[in-house]
């Protein structure tokens, strides 16, 4: 059996997760199965065809290497559901390199054998963003981070003209993808929103960030390194 087949099937068992030599190898060449095969399996192995997962299983398996993983992630709360949604996510997004780090970090804080249960889920809901976001919306984030630790922005009501303007001449981001990405960074909750009465006005406290984009980012910040 391939060196990578077993690498996936060595850490899908640690998650709790039985992917067989045979269902891998049969789902690998694209064959139906007459027995009953989980989705988890399907998206797990569609997942490393597209050549991705390779990178994935290597980042995990440095993560239990590393001592920060859980060495039995499967008894923890989300450590199965986490590890079905890491793939799931690689499966359907095809993500580039920038996107499928972000989610490895965000996966590496849920499944943090150092955290308390309520850590796990809290970074549980920041993983769901990770892979929730497109690469765009995460470059955006990531230039109003760098804003806010800087602390280049001003508190209080400002226009949407100068805030978008003010992101580009920080970060290089054109007009038109920051218009672009805004919503996506809104609608998770990451940034606030557009003042109700008037909606070209924008809160540019601490950047726009909410307390939920700063522990987003911060988490980004604290595990990007520990994944490679």
């Amino acid at each position: 059996m391939p060196e990578q087949n077993k690498s996936l099937i060595e850490v899908g068992t640690k998650f709790g997760i039985d992917l067989t030599e045979d269902t891998t190898r049969n789902l690998m060449e694209g064959k139906d199965l007459s027995d009953p095969v989980t989705s988890l399996g399907i998206a797990v192995t569609s997942a490393f065809r597209s050549g991705l997962v390779g990178l994935a299983v290597n980042y995990v398996k440095n993560g239990f290497k590393n001592d920060i993983l859980s060495e039995n992630p499967q008894e923890t709360p989300y450590g199965a559901k986490s590890f079905s949604d890491y793939f799931d996510f690689i499966n359907k997004e095809s993500p580039d390199k920038e996107h499928l780090e972000a989610a490895t970090a965000m996966f590496f804080a849920v499944n943090d054998k150092s955290l308390k249960v309520g850590e796990q889920l809290e970074n549980y809901e920041l993983f769901k963003r990770a892979c929730r976001l497109e690469s765009g919306q995460l470059v955006l984030i990531g230039a109003l981070y760098k804003q806010y630790k800087e602390e280049e922005y001003q508190d209080g009501w400002v226009s949407v003209n100068m805030w978008k303007e003010e992101v580009y001449r920080n970060s290089g981001i054109s007009v038109d993808l920051i218009m672009a990405y805004e919503q996506g960074l809104v609608d998770n909750s990451l940034i606030s929103p557009r003042r109700q009465q008037d909606s070209n006005k924008i809160q540019y406290s601490d950047a726009r960030l909410t307390p939920l984009g700063i522990k987003f980012c911060e988490k980004l910040e604290e595990y990007k390194p520990k994944i490679k």
